[in-house]
C-alpha cells in the first residue's frame, strides 16, 4: 500500500514523476470530494469482478478474454479520469466498448475465433481478420440481437471519439485557455483537470461505458447475470445517468 511505502528521494524532482504524483494527488481529491462518482466506478467494477469470477466454459475462454480486457479498459478508463487526464480517458473507454463488442461478436460468429486467433501467421490471414472485425460487423451483431444496447453502445463510441479517442475538435479545445497580455495572447492546454464540467462529464461518460460494456456481455450471461445479482446491479447503477 501506497501508506506503508518510503518513497525515492528523488521522487517528484523531475517532470515525469512530478507530473505522475500530481496526477496521483487529483485522484485522491476526486476519491474524497466526488464520493457518488467514485462509488458507481467503484460498484461497476466490482460487477465486473463477478462476471469474472465466475468459471467459464471452455468453449467460451476467447469471450472470457474479451470480458477481462473490457474490465481492465473500464479499469484504465477511470483510472484516467479520476486523476483528471480525460482526452486519454476516453481513448482507453473506446477500448471498452470494442472489447465488449468483441466478445459478443466471437460468441455468436463460432468461425470468427480461428479467424481472430490467426490474424498474424501471414498477410492473408491479417486481411481476412481486417475483414471480418469491422467495427460495422461487430456492432451489426448486437444490433440483431438488442437494439436498445446497440443505440446506446454506438452512441457512447462515437462520444469517445469526439472527446478524445481521436484528435477531434471537443478533445483539444476543451482544455484550451487563453489568457491576454498586452496586444498578445496566450494559449494553454491542461493535461490534468481538476474539478470541472468536462472532468465532471468524463467521469459520467466513464459509468455509461463500463455499463454499457456489461449490458452487451448481458446478452450472452443474462441467467448468470440474475444468479450472480449483476442485474439487479446494473438496475441500479443506471439510476442518475
Amino acid at each position: 500500500m501506497t501508506s506503508n511505502m518510503t518513497l525515492p528521494g528523488t521522487w517528484g524532482k523531475d517532470s515525469l514523476s512530478m507530473f505522475i504524483e500530481t496526477a496521483w494527488q487529483n485522484t485522491l481529491a476526486s476519491f474524497a470530494n466526488l464520493k457518488s462518482q467514485y462509488n458507481r466506478l467503484r460498484d461497476i467494477n466490482d460487477a465486473f469482478g463477478k462476471l469474472n469470477d465466475k468459471h467459464i466454459k471452455p468453449s467460451e475462454m476467447l469471450t472470457s478474454f474479451f470480458i477481462m480486457r473490457s474490465h481492465a479498459s473500464f479499469l484504465g478508463g477511470a483510472r484516467f479520469s479520476l486523476s483528471g487526464q480525460l482526452p486519454e480517458a476516453y481513448m482507453v473507454l473506446r477500448g471498452c466498448v470494442e472489447n465488449a463488442l468483441y466478445g459478443l461478436y466471437v460468441f455468436m460468429n463460432p468461425k470468427s475465433r480461428e479467424i481472430w486467433l490467426k490474424r498474424h501467421d501471414n498477410e492473408a490471414t491479417e486481411k481476412q481478420c481486417k475483414n471480418e472485425f469491422t467495427y460495422g460487423n461487430v456492432k451489426n451483431c448486437l444490433k440483431k440481437i438488442n437494439v436498445e444496447h446497440y443505440r446506446i453502445a454506438n452512441l457512447l463510441y462515437e462520444e469517445t471519439i469526439d472527446w478524445g479517442a481521436h484528435p477531434n475538435v471537443k478533445a483539444t479545445l476543451s482544455l484550451v485557455s487563453f489568457t491576454k497580455k498586452g496586444k498578445s495572447e496566450d494559449s494553454r492546454l491542461t493535461f490534468l483537470s481538476e474539478n470541472t464540467p468536462v472532468l465532471q462529464l468524463c467521469l459520467k461518460k466513464t459509468a455509461q461505458v463500463g455499463i454499457c460494456a456489461l449490458e452487451i456481455f448481458q446478452n450472452i450471461y443474462s441467467e448468470r447475470y440474475d444468479i450472480l445479482g449483476i442485474t439487479d446491479d446494473l438496475k441500479a447503477l443506471r439510476k442518475g445517468l
